[in-house]
């Protein structure tokens, strides 16, 4: 993915507002799990049998740069040719031009949603037609489509991750895992307890781990323990629905240049409901971000 990794353009919010309307109801379910120490448990024992089983252990490394998450995303939907030509386009337009390329790619029935439909068919005849399709595949189509996937479930499992880190501490994991491995031990901490998979996939997170245990490094190591054990946010979020849409925007760097009647139709796009998450105008809106920012500073505990 190295060759994507100079991709900083920010995707325009036609893409940003497509891409969350698609996920958003999954985040929702999965942040649900987060909030119990034994649902959590189950989830992320669930995420690392799909890992081990795709072959994708070091997915970790995309925390180590921001711009590794959306290049797994474009290694995903595009062949080496493709990413050639893509990545040519890319340098020789403008950043307007990078836009209208990126939004081409995002658009509702653009080529993000083509692949998002070949994929993850909604309907079982699909899903059994995709799987009969990819079973008849032989040679280096077949290395091509599960190469693929891994790049997929990849991108998916960095930036719900990341998404949750920036919710609940207010940090990326693209900003607390480069200080882990720097030696900050409250950032390795608080990246464990989003990622646990880091203390067993990522070289760097297994060196710390062991030269701690090695040394004989209690205070650290029960800081750890602690994170291990805890879920990611301690309790049931009022604001579910709006935190982890606020989440997604900020993870893709649109929640502070939107203006509040912006971030409420967005909330419409996405079908949350404006009574159950107390956003019925941009008023509420605006109660709602300072709640959101108290939140992150409380590291997970639930505002009412």
């Amino acid at each position: 993915m190295q060759e994507n990794e100079h991709l900083s353009v920010r995707p325009d919010k036609e893409t940003v507002v497509s891409l969350i309307t698609r996920v958003l109801p999954d985040y929702l379910q999965i942040l649900e799990d987060c909030s119990n120490p034994i649902t959590w448990r189950n989830l992320a024992q669930r995420f690392s049998e799909n890992i081990k089983r795709l072959k994708i252990e070091n997915y970790v490394h995309l925390y180590e740069d921001e711009k590794r998450i959306p290049a797994a995303l474009i290694c995903a939907v595009m062949s080496k040719e493709e990413q050639a030509e893509f990545i040519a386009e890319i340098n020789a337009a403008s950043p307007e031009e990078q836009q209208e390329i990126l939004r081409e790619y995002g658009r509702p029935g653009g080529k993000w949603d083509q692949l998002s439909d070949e994929m993850f068919p909604e309907d079982a005849e699909t899903q059994q037609q995709q799987l009969e399709a990819f079973e008849r595949l032989e040679g280096e189509e077949r290395t091509e489509a599960v190469k693929r996937g891994q790049y997929l479930m990849g991108f998916f499992m960095a930036w719900l991750h990341d998404t949750l880190a920036v919710m609940v501490f207010g940090q990326r994991m693209t900003d607390l895992v480069p200080k882990a491995l720097a030696g900050d031990k409250s950032a390795y901490a608080l990246a464990v307890q989003v990622d646990k998979n880091l203390i067993h996939e990522h070289p760097g997170f297994k060196e710390i781990h062991q030269k701690a245990l090695t040394e004989g490094d209690t205070d650290f190591l029960e800081k750890v323990g602690y994170r291990l054990a805890a879920p990611v946010t301690r309790g049931p979020i009022r604001y579910a629905g709006v935190f982890v849409l606020f989440a997604m925007l900020e993870t893709m760097k649109w929640l502070d240049a939107l203006r509040h009647r912006e971030i409420l139709d967005i909330c419409d796009a996405a079908n949350l409901d404006r009574w159950q998450n107390r956003i019925e105008d941009e008023n509420a809106i605006t109660k709602c971000l300072q709640k959101y920012r108290r939140y992150q500073k409380t590291g997970g505990v639930s505002m009412h």
